[in-house]
C-alpha cells in the first residue's frame, strides 16, 4: 500500500470501472461530468495536469473535451489500466500529489476528481498544486462531500470509511488560497435513491454529494 494514501487502490483497480456500468453509477457519473463541464469555459488553456487519474475514467472525459492531459497517479495497477485505454492527447506519469514532479509555476491548469479525500495530507497536496500552478492558471477540484446524504449512506463502504473528505466550507477555503472560488454541487440522494429531479442547482449546494470548485491563481 502507498504510505501517502488512505486506501490501497491497487487492490480494486481491476474492478474500479465496473461501478460506472451500473444504472445508478452511470446516472451519478453523468451528473458529475455535466456539472464539471460547466466550468470549462472559464479556462484559458486546454493544457491540464490531472492529479489522481486512477484508471483514466476522467482522463477520457477531458480528452473528449479537447484537453491535452498529463495524468498522474501513485497506483501502478491503476496506471496500467489507464494506459491500456489509449486515451488521445494523454500522457501518464507516476507520482505523488504531495511531491509533484514538476517545476514551480510550470502547469497551466490543474484538475483533480474525488482524489484529495484519500490523501493522508491533503493540505500538503493543495500547497503543491499552488506551487506548480502558473500565475493566472486555474485549479478545478471535484470532491466528495462529507456533509451529504450520499456520504451518510456510503460511509461504511470499505473505500470511504477511512477517507478524509471535504465539506463545502473546507473546499472553498482551500481554493481561496489561490483566488476567488466558484462552487457548485450535485448528487442528492434519499434512502439509496438518486433524486434526479433535484440534482441541477435546485437544492442547497452545501449538501450535494459531489462538490465542484474552481479558482484562478492570483495569490502568489
Amino acid at each position: 500500500m502507498n504510505s501517502l494514501s488512505l486506501f490501497d487502490f491497487d487492490k480494486i483497480a481491476s474492478v474500479y470501472d465496473q461501478y460506472y456500468a451500473t444504472e445508478q453509477g452511470k446516472k451519478i457519473d453523468d451528473l458529475e461530468k455535466f456539472n464539471t463541464a460547466l466550468f470549462f469555459n472559464d479556462l484559458n488553456s486546454k493544457n491540464v495536469l490531472e492529479i489522481g487519474c486512477g484508471t483514466g475514467h476522467w482522463t477520457q472525459f477531458l480528452s473528449h473535451h479537447g484537453f491535452e492531459i498529463t495524468a498522474l497517479d501513485t497506483s501502478d495497477a491503476m496506471l496500467e489500466i489507464a494506459m491500456k485505454k489509449n486515451i488521445k492527447n494523454a500522457q501518464f506519469v507516476k507520482g505523488s500529489a504531495t511531491e509533484l514532479p514538476f517545476e514551480d509555476e510550470s502547469i497551466e491548469n490543474i484538475m483533480s476528481f474525488a482524489t484529495l479525500g484519500f490523501i493522508k495530507n491533503k493540505e500538503k497536496a493543495i500547497k503543491e498544486m499552488h506551487r506548480v500552478l502558473k500565475k493566472n492558471g486555474y485549479i478545478l477540484i471535484g470532491a466528495l462531500n462529507k456533509n451529504s446524504v450520499w456520504y451518510e449512506e456510503n460511509k461504511s463502504n470499505e473505500i470511504y470509511k477511512s477517507a478524509n473528505f471535504f465539506d463545502y466550507e473546507s473546499l472553498y477555503k482551500s481554493l481561496a488560497d489561490f483566488g476567488a472560488p466558484k462552487m457548485q454541487s450535485c448528487i442528492y440522494m434519499e434512502k439509496g435513491r438518486l433524486l434526479d429531479e433535484d440534482n441541477l442547482f435546485v437544492r442547497e449546494k452545501e449538501k450535494g454529494g459531489f462538490l465542484i470548485g474552481i479558482s484562478q491563481k492570483i495569490f502568489l
